[in-house]
């Protein structure tokens, strides 16, 4: 629960963002010398491997893995962790994101919004007995859930749709009822916008998601190793362009002192990725 955790306010800690690998990588190797010795990363960086996964596989292999993993752990937990949430929103709403944090879906609240945001259309009259059937199946997974990647990459280059769309479930509800043109309204008014959290270290750990997160050990410990040893044997190794899909799920409000900043993205910059 969000109550448990510090305020990332601290200018005391480190922050992991994941796509700054140059960064956070030798602070990585430091954290886990006692464990992989230097030795062994002056190894990792002369064998040739036929797959990203081989570095850390050779890693585990000459460590104590389970050792490994609870001091990544511990590294990871000691820091605060950047995630990110890219959406679509006017200046109110955006500001509304800064003051109050980042909320789950209520459904009742959003159908009331995107309803108020339909009805500007031209055919809403037609379809409007079918609007609460349809956003109510279509918000199932979402309902009382807030979303945050640890890649800023994968949401400018990998799934640029949240950035040029908007709300998944607004512009999959309009979609649906009244098709692709009508998904124009979604949009007017609003810029992409991508907003940077600082989010402790063991929420994040604790709320990851994705790429390995069915293992033994936390998703995001593996996925951080992983991309480490990599780095190890190729330094420049580059996470954000790599598309990585983990995300970081909350059941509770993201709350404002976790929110870093507000970053405007130019359409141009998603074009080339955009509908890929």
């Amino acid at each position: 629960m969000v109550k448990k955790y510090r305020s990332c306010n601290s200018m005391s800690l480190d922050t992991f963002d994941f796509d700054n690998i140059s960064e956070w990588g030798p602070r990585c190797s430091l954290a886990l010398r006692d464990i992989a010795s230097p030795a062994l990363y002056s190894l990792i960086r002369t064998v040739r491997f036929d797959s990203f996964e081989e570095p850390f596989e050779l890693i585990a292999d000459q460590t104590d893995e389970f050792a490994l993993i609870d001091a990544a752990r511990g590294w990871i937990g000691s820091q605060n962790v950047a995630g990110y949430h890219g959406t679509r929103l006017n200046p109110a709403e955006i500001a509304s994101v800064e003051a109050n944090g980042l909320k789950t879906m209520v459904l009742e609240e959003r159908m009331q919004r995107l309803a108020a945001i339909l009805s500007q259309h031209p055919n809403w009259r037609e379809v409007e007995g079918d609007f609460e059937p349809t956003a109510r199946n279509l918000a199932r997974p979402r309902i009382h859930q807030a979303h945050l990647t640890i890649s800023r990459g994968m949401l400018m280059q990998g799934a640029p749709h949240y950035l040029m769309e908007g709300s998944e479930f607004d512009h999959a509800v309009t979609l649906t009822l009244l098709g692709s043109e009508a998904c124009s309204v979604l949009i007017e008014g609003r810029s992409p916008t991508l907003f940077e959290f600082h989010v402790p270290g063991g929420w994040a750990l604790s709320s990851g998601y994705g790429e390995h997160s069915h293992e033994e050990a936390p998703g995001l410990v593996k996925c951080v190793l992983r991309h480490w040893a990599y780095w190890l044997h190729d330094p420049a190794h580059a996470p954000g362009t790599q598309f990585v899909d983990f995300g970081l799920r909350s059941y509770e409000d993201i709350p404002p002192q976790w929110v870093k900043r507000a970053i405007p993205i130019d359409e141009a910059e998603l074009l080339n990725f955009y509908g890929d």
